[in-house]
């Protein structure tokens, strides 16, 4: 896994926070990807300029991308 790819694959939010997809309990991770929207909420985005909106809004999306990777590595290998 290249050092990109695993920074994408940690929490940077929440009571995860810190912790690997990996460490996440799988309820956790499916409730996530079924119910996050990746568009952060204004309240979230005072002081930023529209780069850094859609920024933060393509790192939640591939965050949750990699989410949905894991749950199904996880139900491929039981």
């Amino acid at each position: 896994m290249s050092e990109e790819q695993e920074t994408e694959n940690v929490f940077w939010f929440g009571k995860h926070e810190g912790k690997m997809l990996s460490e996440a309990p799988g309820g956790y991770l499916r409730w996530m990807v079924e119910n996050f929207d990746p568009v952060p909420l204004p309240k979230d985005t005072r002081g930023l300029s529209i780069e850094e909106i859609k920024a933060v809004e393509d790192r939640m999306r591939t965050f949750l991308s990699a989410a949905a990777d894991e749950l199904e590595r996880r139900e491929l290998n039981g």
